[in-house]
């Protein structure tokens, strides 16, 4: 995808330095394959952090800092998209940490996609948060459609819910809900102009349903229609549910003009 992204920007060069016109719409699957290599998950690392990261045409963002652990410097991820791979299947009562960064597959779909995926933090602390999590750099030159993605529970929200951890588990009329919201830049004032937003539900407790989503789920997000950044939100009616979600298998329809 790494070429994709560098034949539009060579290309839409070329076409400003000849002064030709050039037009091109394109599909893209953003599944982050390719962060492969051992050196982006040193010493067993659960997840790849790097504050920005492109795949195909679109950039995410995230924001870290570094803390002493044993007297060593320790990565912690504070809030947007961080790379992981781990998956779990069962859920049972232990004294390790549940992972924040392992998808919660009951039915073991991942296997059949893909083996890398984006966990979204949704940090409590806002100011902590990347302001544009993830953008289309190339903006000025067309837009990026949203059209679907897929979206599973961490193993920690699991958890969470069904009251494996210190918290109280869901009870009636509790909820789990992630919204994506899109955005454009106006091109008279340069202001932030939304284009649309998906909410979906991780967890619903409302009205005697009792659902946890325990495997991947293929999301509708054409609502969001032509963007130029992409935020989320990450809510819970108790407040307290760990605000963390993984994201996978976006599809996007690429447009560039000069």
């Amino acid at each position: 995808m790494k070429k994709v992204f560098l034949l539009a920007a060579v290309t839409l060069l070329a076409a400003s330095c000849l002064k030709s016109k050039y037009e091109s719409t394109f599909p893209l699957l953003v599944s982050f394959e390719g962060y492969v290599d051992s050196e982006l998950y040193p010493k067993g690392e659960e997840a790849f952090f790097r504050n920005q990261f492109f795949y195909g045409d679109l950039d995410f963002f995230n924001t870290r800092d570094t803390v002493k652990v044993d007297g060593k410097d320790s990565v912690r991820f504070q809030g947007g998209f961080a790379i992981a791979y781990k998956c779990d299947t069962l859920l049972e009562e232990r004294t390790a940490p549940y992972s924040i960064f392992s998808a919660f597959d009951r039915e073991t779909l991942k296997a059949q996609r893909t083996n890398h995926f984006a966990v979204i933090y949704d940090n409590p602390d806002k100011t902590k948060n990347p302001k544009y999590p993830m953008t289309f750099p190339f903006y000025s030159y067309g837009s990026a459609t949203l059209s679907k993605c897929f979206v599973c529970n961490t193993t920690l929200v699991v958890a969470s819910v069904l009251g494996y951890t210190d918290l109280e588990p869901f009870t009636d009329g509790d909820w789990l809900r992630l919204t994506l919201t899109g955005w454009r830049k106006d091109s008279s004032d340069g202001s932030d102009v939304q284009t649309g937003k998906t909410t979906v539900y991780l967890a619903d407790y409302r009205e005697g349903k009792r659902t946890c989503l325990k495997q991947w789920e293929e999301v509708d997000i054409s609502a969001l229609g032509s963007i130029h950044y992409m935020t989320y939100a990450i809510e819970s009616s108790t407040g307290e549910i760990p605000p963390y979600v993984c994201f996978d298998d976006m599809a996007v329809s690429i447009a560039l003009k000069q």
